[in-house]
């Protein structure tokens, strides 16, 4: 008789507040920078200073048409009407100030034209501390600043996709990235920055058992098989979470895969139904991103129950797949 067993591994990923933007104009873009830490916004009065250490990459394999003549930044102030182009009276790099601007994605971005390699024109991986003076003169009230990073070349310019890094008076060394997935545009008004929320994820490896030919529902209700999420109750307070996962073998009509171990051609269709304890129920992939609230006492889990579609003439053998976990506020 043949046999056919299934387990499902998980891992988990957190992803809180992440919003999104719709590409408006075709730029040259690749991954610029890899980190950001240490920013800062402190107001003197008549002008502000803005600080940051930013992580750059090499820009190497990055300019294809041109050798770096200097990295680049651009502010632009986030107004109570949106953003806009900010009056900057200073920008250095390791202490080394800027020279020239041009005029691009509707502000100015600061770079050095004669620039030594030892800051702006290092077209190494290497840190560096940004210190940025502004101008306090602005006509409506100021929530904070975007800063977006750039490489100029001798014949083309870079923008980075890894999004915008959001500073304001509050930011106290902690620095918010607004992604932009590939989009050069600002956003038009960043809501501002999140509260932080911290969940502690639990997720078992997951042992389906035999699997049988034709569609079949695998409830697994003990305690050590649920998903649960653990957490400050205050921080969830009146916010909807988007549970969904992606998977190691894809999805195909909206229904993940389990493949053979040894025969990936062979394929065991299935989708995930999370039950929560408490009511209500979450089914993966979640298509339409349907939200849910979780419980006000600290902790929220879900009894998993896969139901699976194997072909009848599937190969017998062992079936698997991974499953990453993804929980995200709603915008």
């Amino acid at each position: 008789m043949k046999q056919i067993t299934a387990s499902l591994f998980s891992v988990i990923l957190i992803f809180l507040s992440a919003t999104s933007n719709q590409a408006t104009a075709a730029v040259y873009s690749a991954r610029v920078s890899n980190s950001f830490d240490s920013c800062s916004m402190v107001n003197f009065g008549d002008e502000s200073e803005v600080s940051l250490n930013i992580g750059f990459n090499s820009s190497i394999k990055l300019l294809g048409q041109g050798n770096l003549v200097s990295r680049a930044l651009g502010l632009y102030d986030h107004l109570e009407s949106g953003t806009d182009t900010t009056n900057v009276k200073s920008v250095t790099m390791n202490g080394e100030p800027s020279d020239s601007s041009m005029y691009i994605l509707l502000t100015d971005y600061h770079y050095k034209s004669s620039a030594s390699n030892k800051s702006w024109g290092n077209d190494a991986d290497f840190s560096s501390h940004v210190v940025v003076r502004i101008s306090n003169k602005t006509q409506q009230k100021r929530f904070g600043v975007l800063i977006g990073i750039a490489n100029v070349g001798s014949t083309d310019v870079v923008f980075d996709n890894i999004g915008y890094v959001y500073i304001n008076e509050s930011s106290n060394g902690k620095c918010e990235l607004y992604p932009s997935f590939g989009n050069i545009q600002p956003p038009s008004s960043p809501p501002p920055p999140p509260d932080n929320i911290d969940i502690t994820v639990t997720a078992p490896d997951w042992n389906l058992g035999e699997i049988k030919p034709g569609q079949q529902s695998i409830p697994l209700s003990g305690s050590a098989e649920q998903l649960c999420l653990k957490y400050t109750g205050s921080s969830v307070a009146g916010k909807q979470f988007i549970i969904n996962a992606t998977n190691q073998n894809g999805v195909k009509n909206s229904l993940y895969r389990m493949s053979h171990l040894y025969n990936p051609s062979q394929e065991a269709p299935y989708i995930l139904m999370l039950n929560n304890t408490m009511g209500g129920l979450t089914v993966l992939p979640n298509s339409y991103n349907s939200t849910i609230t979780l419980n006000a006492g600290g902790s929220t889990c879900f009894i998993p129950t896969f139901i699976t579609m194997a072909p009848e003439n599937l190969e017998p053998g062992l079936y698997t797949d991974v499953l990453t976990f993804n929980i995200v506020t709603k915008a």
